[in-house]
């Protein structure tokens, strides 16, 4: 053997070591093929070059199998550390084209309920159809492969009989242009899972090694995705149950809450708060807007939360209509149940029944921001039962104080010297001093059921610190002379559909004459009560003398006679009358002075003198002194039964 051809073995055996580019390898085969036939023939250099060709592709062989090993490895690496089911899937497919050099590679599962596997992760596709992938059990690869639980290959997909053919199957893999097809089922224990595929567009054989490698993979992939899916199945049972912890801790903080505010709710009923209070602190628990209102829709009482800053209070007090609806004895309420009023995206408004022992229900009306849950809800229902025993228990309390309230004023009304003892205990309950003057009122309605007449008057005396009783059909209120005034006035502000009126007594120092003022009082408006319906009030000495004219007469005619009297003055008109009416009453109260008169009617003297002479030509004169008397009384009663003292 020559040096020369040792030296072109050398360099071939360095290209084969060296993993050199199959050109090189030629060109170091072709420059011992020359050195050979130089030296020794070409029969030699034939044996030597077949050899070198087959270590070649061993060597080959070797290294593309350590690198699939590798790849493997990485990939099972790669797998365990993945988590998420989507991004396993598209690890696994990505992985299977490299190793396989494939064009297309997919994997499929089982759906569930089904005889079906449908592609969950595809790449490599070129039509968008072939997105998803379906295939029933019976057809295509994946029957073959479930028949025998072991890869299926096929150079020849689209012509090959060894399986049963899906049509929409096959219209797909002609769109994608597949040939050559490589199936691996991912079995879990004996259980196929799913199964993975790789597709060539043109013929392709698959060697023992990739195979393996493949299969290895297919094994790895269906454990993996049985692991994600553990995994999924388990995060989403943790989060579960965190969520419901969650839900739990905010559930025991409602509860305790509620419990908190029971105990409130108890606390005031225990020390008897005043309805005021009881609202602000059902107002303040759910930072709303609290209304109470009576039988007849009308609102006793209200709170808002400084934290209400909704609209719908302020709308349902401008415009009623809504809770007219649903009226406080409605039977949706009866249950003492809350009941949506009103609803909005923002804002709720809800209506519960208060029971009160007087047999005329009430409601509250609750207007919140946001939603209330059921335990909110509950809570307002429970502080609603609270409030209204809270209620029987003022109206208990009232009751009693009610009884006792009577009990002293017809002491002091009826007996005709009450000890000091009562008159002492009257000043304390009006606050009023010793030498300090009272006030009587004999009060009558026009129109309003005597109930009612009661509520109302009991509701304002406790506002104004009277007290009233009833005598007959009538009430007798006695307060401090200040404080009744403010009483009437409240008393006159409620009026509408009905009227109220009565006789008012003059301060009175000496608590020894109350019984007569009474009885004074009562003829006083038995009086008016017939001359017509009471519709104001007037003081004692404004009727005193009819009464005392008509005592024991009928009086019924009263108002007739007044009428025919001045009738030739009312027929004048009813501004010009009123003036007239008005010249001669200051006339006659002056002593016929006509000076005084006109100072006192800020008129001129002259214009005094013109109008008396027209009442002479009207009337007759007044120069008789029972005509003159028969005037005056008339005037005075027509000043009592006319409106001209409310003008």
């Amino acid at each position: 053997m020559t040096q020369h051809v040792i030296s072109s073995l050398t360099e071939v055996f360095e290209a084969l070591a060296g993993g050199t580019p199959r050109a090189d390898f030629d060109r170091a085969l072709d420059s011992l093929r020359s050195a050979a036939e130089a030296s020794e023939g070409s029969e030699t250099f034939d044996r030597i070059g077949l050899a070198m060709s087959r270590i070649r592709s061993e060597l080959q062989d070797r290294a593309s199998a350590e690198r699939g090993l590798n790849m493997l490895v990485e990939t099972t690496r790669d797998m365990s550390s993945t988590l998420g089911t989507d991004d396993l899937m598209r690890l696994i497919v990505r992985r299977t084209r490299s190793l396989a050099g494939a064009d297309l590679a997919w994997l499929t599962l089982l759906e569930k309920g089904s005889n079906e596997f449908r592609s969950a992760h595809l790449e490599g596709h070129l039509s968008p159809e072939a997105r998803v992938l379906r295939c029933d059990v019976e057809y295509g690869l994946v029957g073959a492969i479930l028949r025998t639980n072991s890869y299926f290959h096929t150079n020849d997909y689209l012509n090959d009989d060894r399986f049963h053919h899906l049509p929409e199957l096959d219209q797909q893999f002609r769109k994608e242009g597949i040939v050559s097809l490589t199936g691996f089922p991912m079995l879990v224990g004996d259980e196929v899972t799913g199964f993975l595929f790789a597709a060539y567009r043109y013929r392709r054989d698959v060697t023992g090694r990739e195979l393996s490698v493949l299969g290895s993979l297919a094994l790895h992939a269906g454990i993996a995705i049985r692991n994600a899916a553990a995994f999924k199945a388990q995060a989403e049972a943790l989060a579960e149950a965190e969520t419901s912890r969650a839900a739990l801790v905010d559930h025991i903080g409602r509860v305790e809450a509620s419990a908190e505010a029971h105990d409130e709710m108890a606390s005031l009923l225990a020390t008897g708060a005043d309805l005021p209070h009881y609202l602000q602190r059902m107002a303040g628990q759910v930072d709303g807007a609290i209304f109470l209102y009576d039988h007849d829709l009308k609102e006793r009482e209200g709170f808002v939360s400084p934290l209400y800053s909704g609209a719908m209070a302020g709308e349902l007090r401008r415009d009623p209509r809504t809770i007219a609806r649903l009226s406080p004895a409605s039977q949706a309420l009866h249950s003492g149940r809350a009941q949506m009023l009103r609803q909005t995206e923002t804002e709720e408004c809800r209506a519960i029944q208060l029971h009160g022992g007087t047999g005329r229900p009430e409601m509250l009306v609750i207007c919140t921001q946001g939603r209330l849950d059921p335990i909110e809800v509950r809570n307002l229902e429970r502080a609603a039962v609270a409030l209204a025993i809270a209620k029987l228990w003022a109206e208990k309390r009232e009751a009693e104080q009610m009884i006792a309230t009577s009990t002293l004023i017809r002491h002091v009304t009826q007996v005709a010297v009450p000890d000091d003892s009562s008159l002492a205990a009257l000043r304390t309950r009006l606050d009023i001093g010793s030498g300090q003057a009272v006030q009587l009122a004999l009060i009558g309605f026009e129109g309003l059921d005597h109930a009612e007449q009661g509520l109302i008057l009991r509701d304002l005396a406790v506002r104004h610190g009277v007290l009233v009783d009833e005598t007959g059909n009538d009430f007798l209120a006695i307060a401090g002379v200040d404080a009744l005034r403010a009483f009437r006035d409240a008393l006159t502000r409620r009026q509408e559909a009905w009227q109220v009126g009565g006789v008012l007594s003059p301060p009175l120092a000496d608590l020894t004459v109350l019984a007569q003022e009474t009885a004074r009082l009562r003829d006083s408006l038995a009086v008016l009560r017939v001359m017509q319906p009471l519709h104001r009030f007037h003081d004692h000495a404004e009727v005193s003398l009819f009464a005392r004219i008509f005592e024991g007469r009928n009086a019924a005619d009263l108002s007739t006679h007044v009428t025919a009297l001045l009738h030739p003055i009312e027929a004048r008109g009813p501004r010009q009358a009123l003036q007239l009416k008005q010249t001669l009453r200051s006339y006659f109260e002056h002593q016929f002075n006509a000076r005084r008169a006109a100072d006192e009617l800020g008129i001129h003297i002259n214009t005094l003198r013109q109008r008396l002479q027209t009442l002479r030509d009207l009337t007759g004169g007044w120069d008789d002194p029972l005509k003159a008397l028969e005037f005056q009384v008339a005037l005075r009663l027509d000043k009592i039964l006319s409106e001209e003292a409310l003008a």
